[in-house]
């Protein structure tokens, strides 16, 4: 038991991930840096390093997508697409007048953009995801918040995957679809703009995992 406790711990410490060098400086100090890395992230194609170097035995039957990886390919949307809802809606009123396409964001915030019974999109499919790829502010939001936000997302209590297939998914699945429709200057832009909730979001964190702890301890 005090082992499951200590991995979750593990994952609840934020502090061991490196955030990007600009929130802890001024952001146009740090822009000129950025141009060269996004454009360079821009256009490299995500590969899964967890499943380009396996070399398994062939079996009978459908080809599994991710032999390496047993967690199936919804839970990991949702994990991933509900933490960056949560972080919008969390984030919306100080975000809305610096982002574009507010039609998309009220649908997607709103409850009829949340996949279940009687919505638009009853999962988390391919339609739901295309739509969401086919979308530029979806993206380059979406990109900017993986950079910044996304080797701090807190696993629940129940977590039971590993991390680095699941973040190794958010970088080939989700992201790469997403990086057609934007240029460097829009993630730069997105970055600029999500940066400014940055010590709002992290408050948040640690009352959540405050709160976590002591239910952990009792």
């Amino acid at each position: 038991m005090e082992t499951k406790i200590d991995e979750y711990q593990d994952y609840q410490n934020y502090e061991i991930f490196q955030l990007p060098e600009f929130l802890e400086l001024n952001y146009s100090e740090c822009e000129k840096h950025l141009d060269q890395q996004i454009t360079c992230f821009l256009s490299q194609t995500q590969v899964n390093i967890f499943e380009d170097k396996t070399d398994l035995p062939k079996k009978r039957g459908r080809k599994k997508i991710r032999p390496m990886n047993p967690t199936k390919t919804e839970i990991m949307d949702k994990f991933w697409l509900r933490g960056f809802r949560e972080f919008m809606k969390l984030n919306y009123k100080d975000l809305i007048d610096h982002i574009t396409d507010k039609e998309f964001w009220e649908f997607f915030l709103g409850r009829a953009g949340n996949p279940g019974k009687r919505r638009k999109y009853l999962s988390y499919s391919k339609h739901y995801k295309g739509f969401l790829s086919s979308n530029k502010s979806f993206c380059q939001v979406f990109i900017a918040w993986m950079m910044l936000y996304g080797s701090i997302k807190i696993p629940r209590k129940n977590f039971k995957g590993n991390w680095d297939l699941y973040f190794d998914y958010l970088c080939t699945d989700l992201v790469q679809p997403c990086k057609d429709m934007v240029s460097a200057n829009d993630v730069k832009d997105s970055l600029r703009v999500l940066s400014s909730v940055f010590h709002k979001y992290i408050n948040f964190v640690n009352a959540r995992n405050t709160i976590i702890d002591n239910l952990t301890k009792e």
